[in-house]
């Protein structure tokens, strides 16, 4: 665990170092995400200039949610979108060149590549958590803040297990791509709270496609009452589980796994 941890940092060193090598290109990209989500941010305001509040939620608690899942997302999508190169390489036969090396070929998948212009997401959803969480009255204690990292940690975790087994498809249908569509498509539903859904759809996000668990689920620990607080401290929990079953997919789909026959 020692060796992979260290072997992760010189991966996140040089991958740093190769985005640093186009500081301008950097900059434009990411300027250009953190404009896109504050339009978001400032649509979800307008929205509620207009109606007040969404079912039974106030703006800064909405925010809280909507900014929450926008860290969950940017985490992950920063440190180990290229899960959703699975399919291509598969195809390519780049898989055997993962395989032949002494490292477990998922920690090279999701340490090889760090992207680069999700940082201005990043940087939205956090001013968004500390707004809306002062107006809540969030964050204020050590205790709170920790615990908002472990969600974000747990929330990210489940993104990556969604992708993983949305791309380890691959294997059997040679190209995931629509899977992985699907996958990513399907997060725009978890940005508000799940109650104002019908039934089929917060039965999908919150036990089948797990997105609820990176947003709204873990916002209803800090005002959540009942079961919906449970299910708000549950969140590390279904993280980890959700992403045990993806890998245990990705197990499975990895023994099948014949080459390109090239």
């Amino acid at each position: 665990m020692v060796n992979y941890l260290m072997l992760y940092y010189l991966y996140l060193r040089a991958n740093w170092l190769s985005l640093m090598q186009y500081r301008l290109d950097f900059v434009v990209k990411n300027l250009s995400v953190l404009t896109l989500n504050l339009v978001l941010v400032a649509g979800l305001g307008i929205i509620f200039s207009q109606v007040g509040e969404i079912g039974g939620w106030t703006f800064h608690q909405v925010l809280f949610m909507f900014a929450l899942g926008m860290v969950c997302r940017s985490v992950w999508h920063l440190l180990w979108v290229d899960m959703m190169s699975i399919g291509w390489l598969v195809r390519s036969g780049g898989m055997d060149r993962l395989l032949v090396r002494p490292l477990n070929p998922l920690f090279q998948i999701m340490a090889g590549y760090l992207d680069d212009d999700d940082w201005g997401e990043l940087v939205v959803g956090l001013v968004g958590l500390v707004v809306a969480g002062r107006e809540l009255g969030l964050g204020r204690q050590a205790g709170q803040v920790v615990l908002i990292g472990i969600f974000v940690l747990s929330g990210a975790l489940i993104y990556a297990a969604i992708h993983l087994a949305a791309n380890t498809t691959a294997f059997w249908l040679v190209s995931s791509h629509s899977m992985s569509l699907l996958a990513w498509e399907l997060d725009n539903f978890s940005r508000y709270p799940l109650n104002i859904y019908g039934v089929g759809i917060r039965f999908l996000l919150t036990w089948v496609v797990p997105y609820g668990f990176a947003g709204f689920c873990p916002a209803m620990a800090f005002f959540g009452q009942g079961r919906l607080a449970a299910l708000g401290w549950a969140t590390p929990l279904v993280g980890v589980v959700v992403f045990a079953l993806s890998y245990r997919l990705w197990l499975h789909g990895l023994a099948s796994y014949q080459g390109t026959g090239s």
